[in-house]
């Protein structure tokens, strides 16, 4: 290949690097804030086991990225600020952690919207939650009134038989069938209360929240790409695929 013929291709080169710098330069700049948090624990029996403290398992942080990824949160956001321009990212790091990026032209408004996010998912967690919550609750008062007719019915009988012979209950068969029967639905009954007084105090409890690493207004840096590596990067790409086209074509001519 000729000397001039790579001159060539170099001056071109330099003219498209400055073109793509001349273009990133006119663009406006971007801010990335991120914030990093641990996903509360949720599961109901869990939260009673260890008082409500600790960290959600894999089945929770998978869910609760998808819930912070969902249309949902980003279409209430997209109503709320319609003068702005955002891009969220919400991913799981090597810790067992959440990361969400928030990428925006403003510093401050991309702090703003990650701790907001944040904060949504929580409220919209809890709210989903409560619902699930609810509907177990009235089937539990529900078989909680059922088993508790039963116990008086039982309750009934068992009286009724002390009446009639209160020396010999012991010893009669349908008497101890009916007392073993009173004391597993007394047992289901008390299952029940104590199932139906977990659920109250879990939905009427605030909504868990969580556990944050590092705040966004922390953790704040210029997303746009400097212009000389966008310059750079332009103009290898640029002479790379001009000395290549011209090798190809000298190849194929002499063939």
């Amino acid at each position: 290949m000729k000397p001039t013929t790579l001159f060539k291709f170099a001056i071109f080169s330099i003219l498209c690097a400055a073109l793509v710098v001349i273009v990133n330069e006119i663009q406006p700049s971007k801010f990335e804030a991120s914030t990093t948090f641990f996903v509360p624990l949720t599961l109901f029996e869990k939260q009673f086991e260890q008082e409500g403290a600790g960290f959600g398992g894999n089945a929770e942080i998978d869910a609760h990225i998808q819930l912070l990824r969902s249309p949902q949160l980003n279409n209430y956001f997209e109503s709320l600020y319609t003068d702005k321009s955002f891009k969220v990212e919400v991913n799981r790091t090597r810790y067992g952690a959440v990361e969400l990026k928030v990428v925006a032209s403003d510093p401050e408004f991309a702090v703003e919207l990650a701790d907001k996010w944040v904060i949504a998912g929580d409220s919209l967690k809890k709210h989903m939650l409560i619902g699930n919550r609810k509907e177990t609750l009235s089937d539990v008062e529900r078989l909680f009134q059922k088993k508790k007719e039963q116990v008086d019915s039982l309750q009934h009988i068992l009286d009724s038989l002390r009446m009639l012979n209160p020396l010999s209950i012991k010893e009669d068969a349908y008497t101890f069938r009916i007392e073993t029967l009173y004391g597993s639905a007394v047992n289901d009954l008390a299952y029940y209360q104590s199932k139906a007084g977990k659920l109250k105090h879990f939905i009427d409890s605030p909504a868990p929240k969580a556990y944050l690493l590092n705040e966004a207004k922390f953790n704040v840096k210029n997303a746009k790409s400097p212009s000389w590596v966008i310059g750079v990067i332009g103009l290898l790409i640029t002479f790379i695929i001009l000395v290549s086209s011209k090798l190809i074509l000298n190849s194929a001519n002499e063939k």
